[in-house]
């Protein structure tokens, strides 16, 4: 099951789809919960006429519901880090996007950007001791600069 965080993120996703993006920012209130942005997110998709995917199954006498992992049906997934999408969450609700990914313990843009041996360039300075700076100017000159 995914986190509340990653359905938010998908919902405002398909939501900018579908051109209603702007319809949830003025219906929403500042520091509401993410659960109560998430059931505003779906109520105003389901007016938009996406739905979600629902079946149930009746196992031994238990009711049981299972909610596909592909949400909306319009073009409502994303591939990659789901922590990228925590991202776009706290960014929703008015964090900034370098302090929302320095909290989910993620390097910063133009790093993660950069590719992947910078990222690991960025988490080997970050552990030895550099500061902030130092660890983004040592990810960013390269491994074949330093050996």
């Amino acid at each position: 099951m995914k986190s509340p965080e990653i359905l938010l993120n998908e919902a405002l996703e398909a939501l900018g789809k579908v051109g209603k993006r702007k319809t949830f920012d003025e219906k929403r209130k500042a520091g509401s919960p993410i659960e109560v942005q998430l059931n505003l997110a779906e109520t105003i998709l389901k007016e938009s006429k996406v739905t979600r995917d629902f079946t149930s199954s009746h196992n031994s006498g238990v009711e049981q519901e299972e909610i596909r992992e592909s949400a909306f049906s319009e073009g409502y997934d994303f591939k990659g880090d789901p922590r990228e999408l925590q991202v776009r969450s706290y960014v929703a609700m008015g964090c900034t996007e370098a302090d929302a990914r320095k909290t989910l313990g993620l390097p910063p843009k133009e790093i993660a950007e950069a590719g992947r041996n910078a990222v690991a360039d960025y988490f080997l300075a970050k552990s030895t001791g550099f500061n902030e700076a130092d660890a983004i100017r040592f990810a960013k000159k390269g491994r074949s600069r330093h050996y």
